[in-house]
């Protein structure tokens, strides 16, 4: 069975949580291995995509990827799979390519949540 993860900020505190996902029509949780459940904000909850940046660093929905020419894409999820979207241009990830690399070639830089749309070059030096 293939152990999907993802992550969202805690409601109180924005930390962020990784782990397993239950959302309901109440609340979204995630939860640890030992099953401690934390409330998380719905609108930051993103599914890990299995890929890697090119310094090891787990892809999350949500996340801005910049490839090695410097086009900087949003990462998404449609029903077919994983989208790294740069206004009407972008490429597909999903997990039955056969021609994905265990590492992307490009680097994650921020995400939605804490940067916004685009990540200025001035934020991304922080």
């Amino acid at each position: 069975m293939e152990n999907i993860k993802f992550r969202g900020k805690h409601w109180l505190t924005g930390e962020w949580i990784f782990g397993g996902c239950v959302r309901s029509q109440i609340a979204h949780y995630i939860f640890s291995l030992n099953l401690d459940a934390f409330r998380v904000d719905p609108d930051t909850v993103g599914q890990c995509t299995g890929l890697l940046d090119k310094k090891g660093v787990k892809i999350y929905e949500g996340d801005w990827f910049r490839d090695k020419y410097g086009i900087q894409y949003h990462v998404t999820v449609d029903h077919i799979g994983w989208l790294f979207i740069n206004g009407d241009v972008g490429y597909r990830a999903d997990k039955f390519s056969t021609n994905v690399p265990a590492k992307l070639d490009g680097v994650v830089i921020g995400n939605i949540h804490e940067h916004g749309f685009p990540i200025s070059e001035e934020l991304e030096r922080r």
